[in-house]
């Protein structure tokens, strides 16, 4: 195809999807087969896909490219014999190709042969072009074997080639997590927004770092500068909310989960967290409300349904208390703790029919 505009690739994907429905044969260039199969894989369409390749193979049966293709429909079929096979077929025609050691590295991994996979990533990285991408895949290879210390070494890396990748900075900010290393990782992030001080992504993080130590009002003023550098961040604002829920400003707390609803649907947990906060401050009949509005958003979320119970057990109002715990057992039959809560209720209200 001489022009590689998007309209052409587009074109050439209309007229694909076409010859499947009348069984007419076109001729593709393989540069226009590479386009159609790779839209497939990323739209998850991995049957259309595989009809691309072998087409794409009738027609260019020597092209490397769509034979690496193959091998990569094959990993992903778990047909993993098949796919090592053909990749030790291309490595013998061109062994210096990243794609090689990248897709053989993926099979390892989807077999959970790790340190296989790292071999084969180490190998890549001698011939990439993107070497921050590769060590991204090193450092995932060591997180799965929950070889945190050494994931950390490879994310630190990724971020010395491109410090805005947000996503290298939560997975290393993870690794400090999990091993509850939270004032090594605070020590970084400051370093780190010396370099980045517009990174909202970094700030948040500060601030769960701060708070996980206890360091609430330095939490509040991390979140308030990821909030200032991108005002529709939602996790600084629940964040924000939970930190106020520790100080017990519970007005404050609401006002930052409320914030959350103008941004984005509304989930039962913001609702139950509105709830919980409304309980704090006696306003018992707004906190009903919101666990009513929790369990419209999801009826399995047991919180609310037991704040509720609770709630009416607290007002003496046990048939209340009754009627909630018999439409939460009607929905989740099962749940041991909505059983025992029905047991008290009616011994409850037996008590009272005797006096």
């Amino acid at each position: 195809m001489t022009d590689n505009s998007s309209d052409d690739y587009y074109n050439s994907l209309d007229k694909f999807e076409s010859m499947l429905k009348t069984n007419e044969v076109y001729f593709y260039d393989s540069e226009e087969f590479i386009y159609i199969i790779n839209h497939y894989f990323e739209s998850g369409k991995d049957n259309l896909a595989n009809q691309a390749i072998k087409l794409g193979l009738t027609q260019h049966p020597s092209s490397f490219e769509l034979k690496l293709l193959k091998a990569e429909h094959l990993i992903n079929e778990d047909k993993t014999d098949e796919a090592n096979l053909l990749l030790n077929e291309l490595y013998h025609i061109e062994p210096t190709h990243e794609q090689l050691f990248l897709l053989k590295a993926t099979m390892y991994s989807k077999n959970l042969q790790f340190k296989k996979a790292i071999q084969m990533l180490r190998k890549a990285l001698k011939f990439t072009d993107d070497e921050a991408e590769v060590l991204f895949l090193i450092g995932m290879e060591f997180m799965y074997q929950e070889e945190y210390d050494e994931a950390e070494k490879y994310f630190r890396l990724v971020l010395e080639i491109d410090a805005e990748d947000d996503q290298v900075l939560n997975n290393l900010i993870f690794c400090y997590d999990i091993q509850k290393q939270h004032g090594i990782a605070e020590d970084f992030l400051l370093q780190y927004i010396e370099h980045n001080p517009y990174s909202e992504v970094a700030w948040f993080q500060l601030g769960k770092q701060y708070y996980a130590q206890k360091k609430y009002q330095e939490a509040i003023k991390a979140f308030d500068y990821a909030i200032v550098i991108e005002d529709t961040f939602v996790g600084a604002y629940i964040e924000k909310g939970k930190t106020f829920e520790k100080l017990k400003k519970y007005d404050d707390a609401i006002y930052n989960y409320t914030l959350t609803l103008k941004l984005e649907d509304p989930s039962a947990f913001i609702y139950y967290k509105i709830g919980k906060c409304n309980e704090r401050i006696n306003e018992s009949e707004k906190a009903i409300i919101f666990h009513r509005k929790a369990i419209h958003e999801d009826p399995l979320f047991e919180k609310s349904w037991l704040a509720l119970i609770k709630l009416f057990i607290k007002k003496n109002q046990f048939q209340d208390a009754l009627f909630v715990v018999e439409n939460a057992i009607e929905i989740d039959e099962h749940n041991a703790v909505f059983k025992k809560n029905k047991e008290k209720i009616l011994e409850q209200l037996n008590k009272d029919i005797s006096l």
